[in-house]
C-alpha cells in the first residue's frame, strides 16, 4: 500500500511514492507519530532508497476510535500471546472497534 502523488521535499526533489515505515504509539502523550518514507518512484523504494521521512504527528482526539483498544483485544486473541483469554475491565472503548485475526492465525 502506498500513496501515489508528487510531493516536494526539503531538498526540493520531487517524491512521488510514500510509504508509512514506522508507527509509533504514544500513549502518555495520547498521540500517533507515523514516519513516512518519500521515494522518487516504485522503483526507488523497491531499491529502497528513499528521498526523505516526513513525520505526522496525530492526536487521539481526532480519530474515531482509540488507537490502543483494538491492541488490547489482540493480546488476549492472538495465540502464544501470554495474555490469551485474559478478561478486560469492562469499559467500552471510545467509538467501538471490531478486530478479527485472519483464518490461518488460529491454530
Amino acid at each position: 500500500m502506498a500513496l501515489l502523488q508528487s510531493l516536494p521535499t526539503p531538498s526540493c526533489a520531487s517524491a512521488g511514492y510514500h510509504r508509512i515505515v514506522h508507527v509509533e504509539i504514544k500513549a502518555r502523550e495520547q498521540v500517533l507519530v507515523l514516519m513516512v518514507a518519500m521515494y522518487v518512484n516504485q522503483a526507488a523504494r523497491d531499491a529502497d532508497r528513499p528521498l526523505w521521512h516526513e513525520y505526522v504527528t496525530v492526536p487521539f482526539a481526532q480519530l474515531a476510535v482509540h488507537p490502543l483498544a483494538p491492541l488490547y483485544q489482540l493480546l488476549t486473541t492472538v495465540p502464544g500471546s501470554p495474555f490469551q483469554g485474559v478478561p478486560g475491565d469492562g469499559e467500552a472503548p471510545p467509538g467501538g472497534y471490531q478486530l478479527a485475526l485472519l483464518p490461518s492465525s488460529v491454530p
